[in-house]
């Protein structure tokens, strides 16, 4: 479990659009036993003949998201890895948790309207805020259910692009069930956001996967089964089949059970690029993709593994991880191997440079020719030949590579 990042031009289309984005540059975490998932889309607006533009001058329209990113504190020298993995979380693999093995750190996620602010998800320690780009921490969870947050782990977690006080996360192997939950405060209380009905449908009758937030509308999410759906379960008697996901318009007031999808599990994952088009990697299995909301699925790509982590410099194009090569896409139904390219786990960048990795390699090309690659600096991993890769995002406002390493740490590195 891994996979949104920073839009701040496309949010403000968003918001004044009703919807759409403009050469969005997306990326979306999917999983690996861990980090956050989402996803977004560039799409292109329709020229108009009327002049409706607002002058330079006025203020933005109420409802418009206002990008306004703080200060980094104390960055390190460019191309140099800083451990910046709070202090009171135990990296320990022996630390014992409410949840069992200790996985250390286990997702993030980027405020999109100020990317200075982070949030971190834990292996059961909590989740953790810095609004100094990781230079200090503080544990945020401290209110209502917070104690419930800290006996999970949040291996998947998403933001609101919109309104960013708006959160999601679970609570994977709690002693409470692997519930999944909604912060309208910054994360400092949390309420569960499946209700009681519609989370019977997942395996284990809450055991979630992998959240989604779809990027034209922050009230529409996706929720996936760990392994399975459980038949008959849900309301209705629904679902016929164990192959399934939960969907909300409403931001989770009220849910519905669609059915027919790819296969869930360990390594597999979605995200969506939009309302309707969404793309479920399938890990070995290749890539699935739906253009009308989940009604059908096509199987995009075959040649093998798919990792759930998409990303869209922009102009349409896609990327995603592949086992030997990265995986790439002109309009999102065509996917093949670029070759050469190195296999990877992760993927981010923004309209200029891709950044991949995968266990302690690391490496960039230009988004113009991804075909010439540079190896990049890794972090001072222990022990760099087991070293796990679960996310990978890029901070274009202060030029900013973050890593999500499990027990191997949270890192963070100045690209220019």
């Amino acid at each position: 479990m891994r996979p949104s990042t920073l839009l701040p031009l496309a949010l403000l289309l968003l918001a004044c659009s009703g919807g759409h984005a403009d050469d969005a540059v997306t990326d979306s975490g999917g999983p690996g036993p861990g980090p956050d998932t989402g996803g977004a889309a560039d799409t292109t607006a329709s020229d108009s003949s009327s002049d409706t533009s607002t002058p330079a001058d006025a203020p933005p329209t109420p409802d418009a998201p206002v990008h306004t990113p703080g200060p980094c504190t104390s960055l390190g020298a460019v191309g140099v890895w800083e451990q910046i993995t709070p202090k009171a979380v135990s990296l320990d693999e022996k630390f014992d948790t409410p949840a069992g093995l200790n996985y250390g750190v286990h997702s993030f996620v980027i405020n999109p309207l100020d990317s200075s602010m982070l949030y971190l998800g834990t292996s059961a320690q909590g989740i953790y805020q810095t609004t100094d780009c990781g230079a200090t921490w503080k544990h945020v969870n401290t209110g209502k259910n917070g104690a419930m947050l800290d006996q999970g782990r949040q291996w998947t977690f998403v933001i609101d692009p919109l309104e960013p006080k708006n959160l999601y996360t679970n609570t994977g192997y709690s002693p409470k069930g692997s519930i999944a939950w909604k912060s309208t405060n910054g994360g400092v209380d949390w309420e569960e956001f499946i209700s009681p009905d519609a989370i019977k449908a997942l395996q284990f009758g809450s055991f979630v996967h992998l959240i989604s937030i779809d990027p034209t509308n922050p009230k529409h999410l996706i929720v996936t089964p760990h392994f399975e759906c459980e038949i008959g379960a849900g309301p209705g008697g629904l679902p016929k089949t164990k192959n399934c996901l939960l969907e909300t318009m409403d931001a989770g007031a009220t849910w519905k059970i669609l059915e027919g999808t790819p296969g869930s599990g360990e390594g597999a994952g979605h995200w969506m690029a939009d309302s309707k088009t969404w793309f479920w990697a399938a890990y070995f299995g290749g890539m699935y993709r739906t253009i009308d909301g989940g009604a059908s699925w096509q199987h995009v790509y075959d040649g093998g593994y798919a990792d759930p982590a998409g990303f869209s410099p922009g102009g349409g194009k896609w990327f995603t991880g592949g086992e030997f090569n990265l995986l790439s896409s002109a309009d999102g139904a065509t996917w093949k191997k670029l070759d050469p390219s190195p296999g990877a786990s992760n993927v981010t960048g923004d309209g200029k440079i891709i950044f991949v990795s995968r266990g302690a390699s690391y490496q960039s090309a230009p988004v113009a020719d991804p075909t010439k690659w540079t190896k990049l600096a890794a972090p001072a991993f222990a022990k760099p030949d087991s070293a796990r890769s679960w996310a990978l995002k890029y901070d274009p406002d202060h030029h900013v590579l973050y890593s999500l390493n499990s027990t191997d740490g949270f890192w963070r590195m100045r690209t220019e």
